[in-house]
């Protein structure tokens, strides 16, 4: 499986992220909030992981938990919560694999997406 992921973030971050991980072989693709990602993953190759934000304009992380439950509650994209803070998400979600608060390192990051991989390769 290839190693694909739509970061959703609205952060100065995001670019920054983009580039150590596309650093590290993964084809990255950028959305600035829920609505954007929403609007690209018809078009997409499916995501191997959605790395989210929580606070974001127009669409926040939340909602987009909930749509991509309800949308794909068989095959769901696994997804690592990338928050600026410790706040909980007022629902558990069964395809959240690990939150990250910013700053992470990346090793982190990495092993988090490795096991989002592997979780991920168990809907296909």
């Amino acid at each position: 499986m290839p190693n694909r992921i739509l970061l959703v973030d609205d952060a100065d971050s995001r670019e920054f992220v983009a580039g150590l991980l596309q650093g590290h072989g993964y084809d990255v693709h950028l959305a600035q909030h829920g609505k954007e990602a929403f609007s690209m993953l018809p078009g997409l190759p499916r995501p191997c992981t959605v790395l989210l934000d929580l606070n974001m304009p127009e669409m926040g992380g939340e909602p987009v938990l909930s749509r991509l439950a309800e949308e794909r509650p068989r095959g769901a994209l696994p997804v690592i919560v990338i928050p600026a803070d410790d706040r909980p998400l007022e629902t558990a979600y069964p395809n959240v694999v690990t939150r990250l608060c910013k700053p992470f390192e990346i090793g982190m990051l990495t092993r988090a997406l490795e096991e989002a991989r592997r979780m991920g390769s168990t809907h296909d």
